[in-house]
């Protein structure tokens, strides 16, 4: 199934943007994190995923 884009594939988004776009919590964000369904990357405290990687697992969870 061909879609748009929601995120830009080299631009880097926080947990929180990426749970108000896609209008779920943050808390589910971090889950989909931990459990290795969603790249991301460690930057301090805070974590940093790369639009490519959002885009690839709506992809894979639709």
């Amino acid at each position: 199934m061909i879609m748009d884009k929601l995120f830009e594939d080299n631009k880097v988004y926080t947990p929180k943007e990426i749970a108000e776009t896609l209008r779920i919590t943050k808390e589910a964000v971090y889950y989909y994190i931990k459990t290795g369904r969603l790249k991301a990357k460690r930057v301090g405290k805070s974590w940093r995923i790369l639009g490519k990687d959002i885009n690839e697992f709506i992809e894979v969870e639709n």
